[in-house]
């Protein structure tokens, strides 16, 4: 049992090294993978390891074998973050609102451990995101994941709401009495995260800053998405009896498309006629691709 116990032991050493030292441009040969399992107290012999990485293989661990100098060398193809990969998400998280300073840092502090761990190359340095006011709602995530449970289960969810005075005080709305609500989807927009929810007695479909929301139960009534579905096809007319079998996902972002820009009403297509040295700032706020990726018809 001993024996058994030490062999596995050495089986997740060497692929706990493999996963997180390894990548495509830096691969461990035999030895510098024996000498490093030696400075985590771990001894094992050449014959061993190939057994081993051979095992690894035929269990589905995909461990790629290449030529190092005159060395077998071995490593883990890119089935997780690559360097690109992880600067995105650096320079993501620090341009990002919703996310405190203190995550930020601590964010940041890991992703950038994850890179020395595997070899990468990736910047630790602060990037300058201008007009970035980080939000101090420490709650901000806990809310979303409690909507989410909401969703995923299709059950009620009822809350505080708040607003803040003057004093950066919690003001509550309705006396502070709890809202009922069935949840729908929540949904990012310029820096907030928004609550999309059918409220069964206005008979209306309702945004809530999820950083506002205060403590969120969730509630033992079931959901049915009928109702906010019939409410989204009158409100959007340019979809009904045309998109009746979309998903409501793809219904509520062509609702709250039009709903958080605050315009009533129904759509309509329209033509803007501006010089052409506007074209750049026109390309910067609207894109010049629709959702499809083709491109606007510019005349």
């Amino acid at each position: 049992m001993k024996s058994e116990g030490r062999y596995r032991d050495k089986f997740l050493d060497t692929l706990w090294l493999l996963k997180t030292h390894t990548n495509e441009d830096n691969p461990l040969s035999t030895q510098e993978i024996i000498t490093l399992l030696k400075d985590r107290g771990v001894a094992i012999d050449r014959r061993t390891l190939k057994k081993e990485i051979d095992m690894m293989n035929e269990r589905g661990f995909n461990i790629a074998i290449v030529k190092k100098s005159h060395q077998y060398a071995y490593y883990v193809p890119e089935d997780c973050f690559n360097e690109e990969d992880l600067n995105i998400l650096i320079s993501a998280i620090r341009a990002a609102s919703f996310i405190t300073k203190e995550k930020t840092s601590n964010l940041v502090k890991k992703l950038t451990q994850m890179a020395k761990d595997r070899g990468l190359d990736v910047t630790d340095s602060d990037v300058v995101c201008y007009n970035v006011i980080k939000q101090n709602t420490l709650e901000l995530f806990g809310n979303i994941i409690t909507f989410q449970k909401c969703i995923d289960k299709q059950k009620q969810v009822s809350f505080f709401y708040f607003h803040l005075n003057e004093k950066v005080e919690r003001e509550y709305s309705k006396n502070k009495q709890r809202y009922l609500v069935d949840p729908v989807s929540v949904v990012y927009n310029e820096g907030f995260y928004y609550l999309v929810a059918y409220n069964r007695n206005q008979k209306i479909i309702k945004t809530y800053r999820v950083d506002r929301c205060e403590d969120i139960h969730i509630e033992a009534t079931n959901v049915n998405n009928r109702n906010a579905k019939e409410f989204l096809d009158e409100y959007l007319p340019v979809v009904r009896g045309v998109k009746q079998d979309a998903e409501l996902k793809d219904i509520v972002s062509m609702y709250t498309k039009q709903a958080f820009k605050m315009y009533g009403g129904s759509p309509h297509n329209i033509s803007l006629q501006f010089p052409k040295n506007l074209l750049a700032p026109v390309y910067d706020k609207f894109s010049a691709y629709d959702e499809l990726g083709k491109k606007y018809k510019i005349s």
